[in-house]
């Protein structure tokens, strides 16, 4: 499994520079923008089954898997670099900053769920403060926010005799909050960013469901999949960013 881990990492990082290159020189063109995006997401979701794959096959194998899922989450933050570039204000720093906290975070699980759900929640934050502000929420979004929030700490409620202790309950009810936020602030925001926090929000609920209850090989690649194209959603939100300098 060493060989195979070597091997999807030298040609994933092949692969994503030469996706790079080609994103430099398309950076301005929009047209080819789509060529840019679907060559990314390929490299990702083809590395994320490289990951499932080993995980299947090697679950003990920690190391490799790192390594595998650090290839599946180099395109997107590539591609959000370069988005950057493009003109570089604070909304699209942000946005980068939380991406990359969420590369860190995806090989963190793997050694400790609790330290890769921090590192997913302060990425969350970002982001979160990144919409926040951009614009500010409403009251209405605000008390749903909050009865999300309720509701959600409820329903772990009757659900927390699958967890192993009460900080485990704790660290799912903040984590999930702060998603629920993200989420309900991103839907101020422009359409391909709030479509990115849903399909991220339902990566989280697929991974949730794959803890809860036994499933398949292709269940948890599924989820994977979702995942790492959320991360590409908000890659090409900076891409496609039209939001004015953040004061």
């Amino acid at each position: 499994m060493k060989t195979f881990t070597l091997c999807v990492f030298l040609i994933t990082m092949i692969t994503c520079f030469l996706a790079w290159r080609f994103a430099k020189k398309t950076v301005k063109e929009k047209g080819k923008r789509t060529m840019v995006y679907l060559c990314h997401l390929g490299i990702s979701l083809a590395a994320a089954f490289c990951v499932r794959f080993l995980q299947y096959k090697a679950p003990t194998e920690v190391f490799g898997t790192a390594v595998l899922k650090f290839c599946a989450s180099l395109p997107t933050v590539l591609l959000a670099w370069e988005g950057y570039r493009i003109e570089k204000n604070r909304f699209d720093k942000l946005i980068l900053t939380a991406i990359v906290l969420g590369m860190f975070a995806d090989i963190a699980i793997n050694i400790s769920t609790p330290l890769g759900a921090f590192f997913f929640g302060i990425g969350h934050i970002f982001y979160m403060h990144a919409f926040f502000k951009e614009k500010r929420p409403s009251k209405r979004q605000t008390l749903l926010s909050v009865s999300l929030c309720i509701f959600t700490a409820a329903i772990l409620y009757f659900v927390s005799s699958r967890l192993s202790s009460i900080f485990l309950y704790l660290l799912a009810c903040i984590y999930l909050s702060i998603l629920i936020c993200t989420t309900v602030f991103a839907s101020n925001m422009k359409r391909n960013v709030f479509i990115a926090s849903l399909v991220f929000a339902l990566s989280d609920l697929l991974l949730i469901i794959n803890i809860l209850i036994p499933t398949g090989f292709f269940a948890k690649l599924f989820a994977l999949w979702v995942y790492y194209l959320s991360l590409i959603l908000y890659g090409i939100s900076i891409w496609e960013n039209e939001y004015p300098e953040l004061n």
